[in-house]
């Protein structure tokens, strides 16, 4: 392994010395999330698994190793999108207030962005610079932008009522609808609460069982590692190891909740 890594390694410098085209940054990070993390995180996980419980219990537990980076960002891209949403909601809620008292989109936009935590109160800023830099500037076009740069359907909703009420009803009408949109908000987060509470012995029951058979698995690589050092033996501790990889993902298949994605 070591050799193929040095030959690899020179392959590469030879490569570069001799002027060869490298890929763009954007393709190199997209590939080490997608393969280099995974690969390194199996490689990784199969030899820390191999040296406990022998080479064949090993290869379950590379393959939990492939998949646990992509949980990680997911969970991470979901706890961060939770943020956003809240931040959206909180959005929602003063600006309903401003337009009912007969404020303007530029004035709305610029109150809420002095006073917002970023990222959108340095996206709303932005939006009023160029509201007064460019007469051709539209709120609507602006907050699809921003609905799609951070897969939010709230602002998406946001952009549709201002440009209801930019035709009819002015300020009071966009005060109106994102009133109703703020009580449509509210009333799904306390739905996904809901069924987040549903889940809560589920999620405990998994974790539960999956903790006592890791620490059995642990009792059998240290204080009854005799009983599995060899033959037999090793066949028994590889089941072992699959089935509590196996109890790993179905217990992710069971939980998983692309609403409910970011709580532990």
């Amino acid at each position: 392994m070591l050799f193929l890594l040095l030959l690899a390694t020179l392959f590469l410098l030879l490569y570069v010395l001799a002027g060869g085209p490298l890929p763009e940054a954007s393709f190199v990070r997209t590939a080490l999330v997608r393969f280099a993390l995974p690969a390194a995180s199996a490689v990784g996980c199969f030899f820390l698994a191999a040296l406990a419980f022998g080479p064949l219990a090993g290869i379950p537990w590379a393959a939990l190793g492939w998949f646990l980076p992509g949980w990680v960002a997911d969970f991470a891209e979901a706890r961060r999108l939770a943020k956003h949403r809240a931040l959206a909601r909180d959005f929602v809620t003063a600006a309903s207030g401003m337009f009912a008292a007969g404020q303007t989109a530029g004035e709305v936009v610029r109150t809420v962005g002095a006073n917002f935590a970023d990222p959108f109160g340095k996206e709303f800023r932005e939006m009023v610079l160029q509201y007064e830099l460019n007469p051709h500037f539209s709120f609507p076009r602006a907050f699809r932008g921003l609905a799609g740069k951070y897969k939010l359907p709230e602002f998406e909703a946001v952009a549709a009522i201002l440009e209801a009420a930019s035709t009819a009803g002015g300020p009071w009408a966009a005060g109106k609808g994102l009133a109703r949109l703020g009580q449509a908000l509210r009333q799904r987060e306390r739905l996904l609460a809901e069924r987040a509470k549903s889940l809560v012995e589920v999620k405990f029951a998994g974790y539960a069982v999956v903790g006592i058979l890791l620490a059995g698995l642990f009792a059998d690589a240290t204080a009854l590692r005799g009983y599995y050092a060899e033959g037999s033996g090793r066949l028994v501790i590889a089941a072992a190891s699959a089935v509590v990889v196996g109890l790993i993902f179905a217990m992710r298949k069971l939980t998983q909740n692309k609403d409910l994605e970011g709580a532990v």
